[in-house]
This record gives C-alpha cells, sequence and structure tokens, in this order.
C-alpha cells in the first residue's frame, strides 16, 4: 500500500480534513462541547454521558462487553480514581492502566486512553497522551521500525502504556516533528481508517 509520508505537511493537511470533515468535524466539536460542559469527573451521571459519547463517537466498543462491565460500573470506577481531574490535566499516565484495568474482567485499554486523551486535550489545551486503537496498531510499525503490531498488543494485554506512549513520543522526536501528538493520531487514523 502507498502510505502517506511522515512530514509535518502531511499530518497539517490531515488534521485539517479531520477538523473540516461534515462528520467527523462534527462529532469532534460535539465531545469538546460536552466535555468542556461537564468539565469534572465528579458527577456519576455526567461521567457516564462522556463514557457514552466516546464511546459511540470514537468506536470503544464498550456495548461488545456489556456483560462484562456496565456503564454504571465503568462511570464509577471513574468516580472513585483519587484526584482524577488533576491528574487528567497533568497527563498522568497512570490513569490510563487504573481506567483500562476497571474491574479485570475486560481490557479497556483502547478506551482509557481515548477518554484521558479527550479530557486533556480538549478541556485542558494539552497534549500529553497518546490513542491507542487498531489503527495505530497496524499503522505505527509501518512509520516506526522499531516496534511490531506484536509488540504493541503486548503492551495493550499488558496494559504498558508508558511503553507505548514513549514509542510515539520517540517516533517524533527522531524525525523532528513538532507537532501535538492529537494531530498525528489524526494522521495515522483518517487515511487508514474502514470507511
Amino acid at each position: 500500500m502507498n502510505y502517506l509520508e511522515l512530514n509535518e505537511e502531511n499530518i497539517k493537511t490531515i488534521a485539517e480534513k479531520v477538523i473540516n470533515h461534515t462528520y467527523y468535524g462534527d462529532e469532534k466539536k460535539i465531545i469538546h462541547d460536552v466535555l468542556n460542559r461537564f468539565k469534572y469527573n465528579t458527577d456519576l451521571n455526567e461521567i457516564a454521558i462522556k463514557i457514552a459519547i466516546i464511546d459511540l463517537t470514537s468506536s470503544t466498543h464498550l456495548s461488545q462487553h456489556k456483560g462484562k462491565i456496565s456503564l454504571d460500573e465503568l462511570a464509577n470506577h471513574i468516580l472513585e480514581i483519587p484526584n482524577f481531574d488533576k491528574r487528567v490535566e497533568a497527563g498522568d499516565s497512570n490513569l490510563v492502566r487504573e481506567i483500562a484495568e476497571c474491574n479485570g474482567n475486560v481490557n479497556l485499554f483502547s478506551f482509557a486512553t481515548k477518554y484521558c486523551t479527550y479530557h486533556n486535550f480538549e478541556i485542558y489545551n494539552k497534549d500529553c497522551y497518546s490513542i491507542y486503537d487498531g489503527v495505530v496498531k497496524k499503522m505505527l510499525p509501518y512509520y516506526s521500525k522499531k516496534v511490531t503490531k506484536y509488540q504493541i498488543d503486548k503492551w495493550r494485554k499488558t496494559y504498558d502504556y508508558e511503553a507505548f506512549h514513549k514509542c510515539i513520543g520517540d517516533l517524533l522526536k527522531d524525525i523532528h516533528i513538532d507537532y501535538p501528538r492529537r494531530m498525528f493520531d489524526y494522521f495515522l487514523w483518517y487515511p487508514n481508517r474502514k470507511k
């Protein structure tokens, strides 16, 4: 396949396509507006709304695990994480593991990376997290010869977010790209998503 060259111009072009896309751009605005209306993770119902919005718009497939985890259980789990809001603002990578492991019945790694990324980026205008999903797992080894799909999946299975996050940071540093991780995620996802 012919994949786009990884450079700042292509990252910027793809990010603009996502933001201006009638479908994805509108969803991005909804996520932004909902998260900024319900900024804090101190109310069970507000957390549940954010979980549902992120699941629906970001294909985290929580409904596939309905017998293993409920919306109420996940929302309560996030509610009980100490100092969640200060930690997500600061980019605390341990939050991903704390959410992803939830009840031990299902691996919520992808959802956890998205929940943290969206809060950090959309509310606090920071760029401390990287998203994991199937497209990233497929595409990252193409751009970084230092990692394989097997290694990325192992990080997911063992909840090793720090290794995953470092891999993306090292790749961007190695090729001297000073662009937000969020834009890099668009670059990996948008041209390679299932249409």
